[in-house]
């Protein structure tokens, strides 16, 4: 299997943006979410739409091939139930972010693995059924890590491919005009190393993407990556790296021209501790807004979803001081200050969130994994807010 960027918090973790096979051992005890493998299941995103209706998308191993499948589970209001979703490999599909738009109208993007090579992989839901849609592998390792769509005929994808002339890696975006998906130029200020982990789409005239480069010097330090879509052309605005080392971002939303937030991680340049990241951009410029870090020996934030100026939540993982485990990470924006929220940490083993979705300040999602110590499988792990507390669901 390839790697997924799937990345689990442990003791010491620098956030250099740099790729993380999954954990040896993984899974959850007393799942409340569907399953479909008896070994490995993970949620790479979520996305809710008004009227009691959401989508969380991942991948899973198949008891019976062996493969990795595209895994897409939707909320109906009462119980997530697993849906049929299209598998073009037989060897590795995935999908790492999903965006609906309405209850007949909603993407999933990934890739998938045949040949030898690994191209990018684009599902639609039209209100009956997911189909695959046909969409640009500039090279043979092209891979989509976040897809967000505003309307039937505008949405974006986001990732990179690799090693087409130069060796590097560099960013990659892909656009939905309502009948066809093309690739549109992006920046890649790294020679070696660029990655988009992230995407908002606000308008046909205003979307951003974010995620990582390396330094072109010999320091080999990472920097917080942030794209901007202006309705011409994608541009890189400046961004606050605070880590002489490592930074890197994973998540963005944006609300309007003037309110957006991005979520990642920085090696704390005093302690060497990977501590969390968020960003806010105030339509002028970008800048690093105080949050909580738990843990003295990693925090990580892999997805951010803002409702409004005053309410936003921020999702991820930190390593437990006591018992050493990744226990889940929420924040919330209160409009003034980000602050921990109380979570459920169901696994035994480490628990992570790779997506949050805010539908009102009563009603959000959160999406990953949880692991279990005594089975060593990893299990599907979708939290709600409610307006009091996070539960599992």
């Amino acid at each position: 299997m390839r790697a997924r960027f799937v990345v689990v918090i442990a003791a010491g973790l620098a956030a250099t943006g740099a790729a993380t096979a999954p954990p040896a051992i993984a899974g959850a005890e007393a799942a409340a979410s569907p399953n479909p493998s008896t070994t490995y299941n993970d949620l790479l995103g979520v996305s809710a739409v008004s009227g009691g209706g959401a989508w969380a998308d991942g991948f899973y191993k198949s008891n019976t091939t062996g493969a990795y499948d595209t895994l897409l589970l939707h909320w109906n209001g009462t119980a997530w139930k697993k849906v049929r979703s299209p598998d073009p490999s037989t060897i590795d599909n995935g999908l790492n972010g999903v965006s609906a738009v309405s209850g007949s109208d909603a993407w999933a993007a990934g890739y998938n693995q045949h040949q030898g090579r690994d191209d990018t992989l684009l599902l639609h839901w039209n209100g009956t059924a997911w189909s695959r849609v046909a969409s640009p592998s500039p090279t043979a390792s092209s891979f989509l890590r976040a897809v967000s769509a505003d309307s039937a005929s505008d949405a974006w994808a986001v990732g990179y491919d690799c090693c087409s002339t130069t060796g590097a890696y560099d960013t990659l975006i892909l656009h939905w005009n309502g009948t066809a998906w093309t690739q549109v130029a992006s920046p890649s200020p790294s020679t070696s190393y660029n990655v988009l982990e992230g995407v908002s789409a606000v308008s046909g005239s205003d979307a951003w993407a974010v995620g990582t480069y390396r330094t072109n010097d010999t320091t080999g330090a990472t920097r917080t990556l942030i794209l901007h879509w202006d309705g011409t052309a994608w541009t890189q605005v400046a961004s606050p790296s605070p880590s002489t080392s490592g930074n890197g971002l994973n998540g963005v939303s944006a609300v309007s021209a003037s309110g957006a937030w991005a979520a990642g991680s920085y090696t704390n340049n005093t302690t060497g501790v990977s501590d969390t990241l968020l960003l806010h951009w105030n339509g002028t410029a970008w800048k690093k807004v105080a949050s909580p870090s738990p843990s003295t020996s990693g925090n990580e934030l892999y997805g951010v979803s803002a409702v409004s100026g005053s309410g936003a939540w921020a999702a991820g993982s930190y390593t437990n001081n006591t018992t050493g485990v990744g226990d889940t990470l929420l924040l919330h924006w209160n409009g003034t200050a980000w602050k921990k929220v109380a979570s459920p940490s169901p696994g035994s083993g480490n628990n992570v969130l790779h997506g949050v979705s805010a539908l009102s300040g009563s009603d959000a999602w959160a999406a990953g994994y949880s692991i279990s110590k005594a089975t060593g499988d990893i299990d599907t792990l979708l939290l709600h807010w409610n307006g009091t507390a996070w539960t599992r669901t």
